[in-house]
């Protein structure tokens, strides 16, 4: 390939002639972007001025000595004056009644919008708690959580709301030796034991009637001290937190 020679009059021809060419192009689209940002600040203005227009407008019919404090103590004023209006026309009774009514209303409409909101809470709080409880126990959450959510409900404790199993009456339930309140985790541990629910655990082996138990009739479905469903984890789980439950399931265990 010949050498080029930068320096010859030709390319530096060449190279005057590109150079201009960008120039103008730069130049071109630089006008247009300016032109397009002066027509937006120029409609931007145009709305401003209108705005200031109509604050002005608004303004101008209020008077420089203006008092918010006066205008509110007015207002009061006016208000006794159509009282004492009233009460001389006879009509007291009446323009009471009217206000008693208008203020039971707002009372009304208020108290169904707190209600509303409460309920609302009570479902999410509630549901979170069961969904949460569940998933932990490896159940079923489609299949249990009507019948757990039946059994649970939400309760104030210092400001605090929080999700409590209840018993039929709809108090608090309690459970283990020291008087504890029953969590919802312990509400699904007598679930796993029941013939209805057990199947809906992973892991169950509950598969029909009698599925699970023992020599007795009455044998609790997954036992961790029965020998068919043997779970050292579980049983030292019931130990430490529930030392009655334990005793109950290490007796039908050996029945």
């Amino acid at each position: 390939m010949p050498d080029i020679d930068l320096n010859s009059p030709e390319i530096q021809e060449a190279i005057n002639a590109a150079t201009a060419a960008a120039v103008e192009e730069a130049a071109k689209n630089f006008d247009a972007k300016l032109a397009e940002e002066t027509e937006g600040l120029k409609s931007k203005n145009s709305q401003l001025l209108g705005e200031v227009k109509k604050f002005k407008q608004k303004a101008s019919s209020v008077p420089d000595d203006f008092d918010p404090n006066e205008w509110e103590a007015a207002r009061e004023e006016a208000r006794k004056a159509r009282e004492a209006a009233a009460k001389a026309e006879g009509k007291w009774d009446e323009y009471k009644a009217e206000l008693v009514e208008t203020h039971q209303k707002e009372l009304t409409g208020v108290a169904g919008e707190r209600d509303a909101l409460r309920t609302q809470l009570e479902d999410v709080l509630v549901n979170n708690a069961i969904m949460a409880a569940i998933n932990h126990a490896k159940g079923n959450s489609d299949l249990l959580m009507p019948h757990v959510k039946t059994r649970v409900k939400l309760f104030d404790d210092d400001g605090k709301q929080v999700a409590r199993v209840i018993d039929k009456d709809g108090n608090p339930r309690i459970a283990g030796a020291k008087g504890d309140y029953m969590t919802i985790e312990a509400l699904l541990d007598e679930f796993k034991e029941s013939d209805t629910f057990a199947p809906c655990f992973e892991g169950s082996r509950a598969t029909g009637s009698g599925a699970g138990g023992g020599s007795g009739g009455g044998a609790v479905k997954n036992n961790p001290f029965a020998r068919e469903t043997l779970n050292l984890t579980e049983q030292a789980r019931l130990k430490r937190e529930d030392p009655e439950k334990a005793a109950r399931l290490m007796a039908s265990a050996k029945g």
